[in-house]
């Protein structure tokens, strides 16, 4: 379910209701997992959870996805892959360095 231009999970996000966007986006991604937004709107969802380690896999698919699709904005991909790179490094300590390779 979409409202125009938008995805179902990306308005609960915007309503503050993670844990519903992060449900609605699984179910999403289960439907069309080519679909690049629906793992941007889990990802979104999962920062705002907390949940960094999970965004950071659901943005590295997104950013893939969305080579061929071109449907997300390059710099918002790139700010919240960087931003969940970081969160996990820094909560990993020394461990979590290796993480920032990723970037």
């Amino acid at each position: 379910m979409a409202i125009y231009g938008r995805t179902f999970a990306a308005e609960l996000n915007e309503k503050g209701k993670h844990e519903e966007a992060l449900t609605s986006a699984a179910e999403a991604i289960e439907k069309d997992a080519g679909n690049p937004e629906h793992w941007y709107d889990r990802a979104v969802a999962a920062v705002a959870l907390g949940r960094h380690g999970d965004a950071v896999t659901d943005v590295e698919r997104a950013m893939k996805l969305d080579v061929e699709a071109q449907v997300l904005d390059d710099d918002e991909l790139d700010d919240l892959f960087w931003s969940s790179l970081l969160a996990v490094a820094k909560h990993e300590g020394a461990a979590g360095a290796p993480m920032l390779d990723r970037y």
